[in-house]
């Protein structure tokens, strides 16, 4: 695949692609992020590549970049030499390096068109936060639209950094949305399928924009059945009971247990 032969260069300084990693920052040097980047973060970068099957063969200190490459299952040098540059500063200073990494593992695939949108959800570098990224092709999701949205799922929206990616043949813009959540911090490695889903379905206009869409995170349940749910109350509402969808909201809200019993019975006598 070309990884043993060639320079990348960065500020006028050729790195061979084939050059030793004698450290976590020789190495990252390699891929862009060689200025002010901490021992620390080095680690983290080397952390994620360690945490590959094949671990017990390499060397981290001393494997070349092309074997780098293969632990993360993609050609990374390549990868980074099109994508990395364009990153802004304002991206270096908020992304370490293993971020980026994941992040760039990301834009081939909406830069070709095989997907309109890529996300994230993981924990902030705040406690108690979760940082949730969007990746578009084209435009970032206006404000106006994805406040609500998140809100309606149970968020509160503390902070929202756009980058721009300039790239040959398209612009990628990447969303981060810091997140409070109103009591216990969801697990993002537990919440997080189900969590991009609801927020794509929504953001297409497939599943209804409301505050029942916050029982993916409250009672673990997936967009579908947060719309049974909202079909159970609308249901229950022609019944003309005096009370508002948004109070059976907020009292279904109290008892996240009784609205995953709810859907277990219905799944179980349909």
């Amino acid at each position: 695949q070309g990884a043993e032969a060639g320079n990348y260069r960065r500020s006028g300084r050729p790195v061979p692609r084939n050059a030793p990693l004698r450290s976590p920052r020789a190495a990252l040097a390699a891929f862009g992020w060689d200025e002010g980047i901490s021992t620390s973060q080095a680690r983290r970068f080397f952390d994620l590549a360690a945490a590959s099957p094949v671990r017990q063969r390499l060397n981290l200190n001393t494997a070349p970049p092309a074997v780098l490459g293969a632990v993360l299952g993609i050609d990374a040098l390549d990868l980074l030499q099109e994508f990395a540059a364009p990153f802004s500063a304002p991206y270096k200073e908020k992304a370490d390096p293993a971020r980026a990494s994941r992040d760039i593992q990301k834009l081939p695939a909406i830069r070709s068109g095989a997907t309109d949108m890529d996300m994230s959800l993981e924990r902030s570098a705040h406690a108690g936060r979760l940082r949730f990224s969007t990746f578009r092709r084209g435009e970032s999701i206006p404000l106006h639209v994805a406040l609500p949205l998140l809100e309606n799922m149970g968020l509160k929206v503390v902070t929202e950094r756009e980058y721009l990616l300039k790239l040959r043949d398209a612009a990628i813009w990447i969303q981060d949305f810091e997140l409070e959540a109103p009591t216990a911090t969801p697990n993002p490695d537990v919440v997080s399928e189900r969590f991009k889903e609801c927020f794509r379905r929504t953001l297409r206009g497939e599943a209804e924009n409301d505050a029942f869409n916050s029982f993916v995170l409250r009672a673990d349940l997936d967009w579908r059945e947060a719309a049974l749910l909202r079909a159970f109350c609308k249901y229950v509402l022609q019944s003309r009971i005096p009370f508002s969808q948004s109070y059976i909201q907020e009292v279904l809200g109290r008892f996240p247990a009784f609205c995953t019993s709810l859907i277990e019975k219905f799944k179980a006598r349909f």
